[in-house]
């Protein structure tokens, strides 16, 4: 047997241990070899051999065959690797791997993977086998696993040859962490409106590049490595979708919002920025665009903020009486601002040190409403939207806002609207709790269209959504997750809530398409149990949601 594996957490885990990773040979439950392997783990300090305790054990032997003569480690990430052999008698001695994620149930293995099938066996083996078989992490990236053993080819006596596998986990390396930065006054990036400056509307089925961090009253954004957005189409008729990315990267098969029936819209995104610190904007069909940035997010710095998040909770409703002075009726007045005192909400634990909120508005108009735009008090009102509604219907939108004098946000409404707030998380000085951002490929988590039989669903989605399992390279210590969601109804729906699994459904909402429309908005979800989140629909809809980063330590 190999020897014991040695691995010291760094700053990077929550609750930084030292652990110790081992296996051996143990007969399983059917009779045949399997490999039992153990995680050791104790606090980072100096401790006696009694003072070792198990973290995790499992004996792995999914079916009859003989596994034997393992070796396991793990990455940064805490992914174990196990590398065996196996043979059974229909099966030549062969070299498989089989490892985990901190979000897989402690004490199992995922499936395991062929490293290479043998074709040879061992007639005189003098009671050896493959000896000291060694699985290693890569010192240089710390992700890389790499793995040797022996295996034949042809069975002949001592005619073993010596196979040598690298493999990684698809979340190693955890991307540079980045933080928030905010800026004073949301500006306008890009507007494609001759009447506005700019040079026309794309073109549908075509792509086009933006400047974003050097772009008029946007380029204060030096280091910018990913855009807090907010994205608004004025189409030209029917716009099947919209998909902003980084420039220089492949489009991916994701969607940021659509306007089938040729509304004006606009959605929240957070977007890493690509090649000269531009995104690209791919339209199916003709339309001008708009983009507005509220803050931006920056390598960890003195400067930068940490995300806190939250359980979903309701900040404010104008509807409703109840709610604490300042955050209920009555409703809003068109072409008056409204001061919110955000931190009235006092059921919500938002803390006085909160630099800036992670919101969702949603309206009940009363009629059509042009644009609401949302800033921090005791600023100018800025020439940007949150969102627009000329059809006057309940809609929603997220904001990344900062927080204005006494911790206030102002709003400001064309026209007579009540308005919801809610709240699922802060930024504020890193500090215990604190993440950072992480950027991932846009991704696609799930599309119920292509699950099982297809049908939609109402009420709570079951099973919960896995974020973890679905391979889209997000970390198994990833605390929270920004996506699209986007859904498809049947007819209205009333409204669609995602919230953490393994916590009770809160009274918050993520989007309302009650004219039935395919709708999409940015949500920032904390993970629950094993990375899995719940989502809710009032009324029959599909559900789609795209992943572009997470929040981990």
């Amino acid at each position: 047997m190999y020897r014991l594996a040695y691995y010291n957490d760094t700053s990077f885990f929550p609750t930084p241990k030292q652990h110790w990773y081992v296996n051996f040979d143990v007969g399983a439950s059917g009779g045949q070899i399997g490999v039992r392997w153990m995680e050791f783990a104790t606090p980072q300090t100096v401790v006696g051999p009694t003072a070792l305790t198990i973290l995790q054990q499992g004996t792995y032997a999914p079916d009859s065959n003989w596994r034997w003569m393992g070796s396991v480690a793990r990455d940064q990430n805490n992914d174990v690797l196990l590398g065996y052999s196996a043979s059974g008698s229909n099966m030549y001695p062969s070299i498989l791997v089989a490892g985990r994620t901190p979000a897989d149930t402690p004490g199992t293995l995922e499936n395991e993977v062929s490293v290479v099938a043998g074709t040879g066996s061992q007639p005189g083996s003098n009671n050896r086998w493959g000896d000291y078989s060694a699985m290693q992490i890569d010192p240089v990236d710390n992700c890389t696993f790499w793995y040797t053993t022996e295996y034949y080819m042809v069975t002949q006596v001592f005619d073993w040859s010596t196979r040598i596998a690298s493999a990684r986990f698809a979340g190693c390396p955890p991307l540079i962490a980045q933080q928030f930065v905010p800026l004073a006054q949301p500006c306008r990036a890009v507007d494609t409106r001759p009447e506005q400056g700019g040079d026309g509307p794309i073109q549908g089925g075509t792509q086009q590049e933006f400047p974003i961090s050097s772009a008029g009253s946007c380029a204060t954004m030096p280091s910018a490595a990913l855009y807090s957005l907010n994205v608004s189409v004025v189409p030209n008729g029917s716009l099947g979708y919209l998909t902003v990315w980084p420039a220089g990267q492949a489009r991916p098969t994701v969607s940021t919002l659509n306007s089938q029936d040729g509304r004006v819209k606009a959605n929240a995104a957070i977007i890493p920025a690509g090649a000269s610190g531009e995104i690209s904007i791919f339209a199916t069909d003709t339309t001008n665009v708009i983009v507005d940035v509220n803050g931006y997010f920056a390598p960890v710095s003195g400067s930068t903020l940490a995300f806190y998040p939250l359980p979903p909770c309701r900040v404010a409703d104008t509807r409703h009486s109840g709610y604490p002075q300042g955050l209920g009726p009555p409703s809003l007045t068109g072409g008056q601002e409204r001061q919110f005192p955000i931190l009235n909400a006092t059921t919500c634990n938002i803390p006085p040190s909160a630099a800036a909120y992670s919101l969702n508005f949603s309206v009940v108009p009363h009629g059509p409403l042009g644009y609401m735009t949302v800033w921090p008090t005791g600023e100018a009102r800025p020439t940007v939207s949150t969102l627009n509604d000329i059809l006057g219907q309940v809609i929603a939108n997220a904001a990344i806002v900062v927080a204005g004098t006494s911790g206030n946000v102002s709003v400001y409404p064309t026209n007579g609207t009540d308005l919801v707030i809610d709240i699922n998380g802060y930024f504020a000085p890193a500090g215990e709790g604190g993440l950072s951002l992480y950027g991932v490929q846009p991704c696609r988590v799930i599309d119920t269209r292509h699950l099982g039989n297809g049908q939609p669903f109402s009420g709570v989605l079951s099973p919960p959504v896995n974020v973890a399992a679905t391979g889209c390279g997000t970390s198994g210590l990833a605390q929270a997750y920004v996506f699209n969601a986007t859904v498809v109804p049947v007819a209205g729906l009333g409204y669609l809530a995602l919230w953490p699994d393994g916590t009770d459904q809160p009274l918050v909402s993520t989007l309302n398409a009650s004219d039935g429309s395919i709708t999409s908005n940015m949500a920032i979800v904390p993970a629950g149990t094993l990375g899995k989140i719940d989502a809710y629909a009032s009324d029959l809809t599909q559900l789609i949601l795209d992943i572009s980063s997470y929040f981990a330590p």
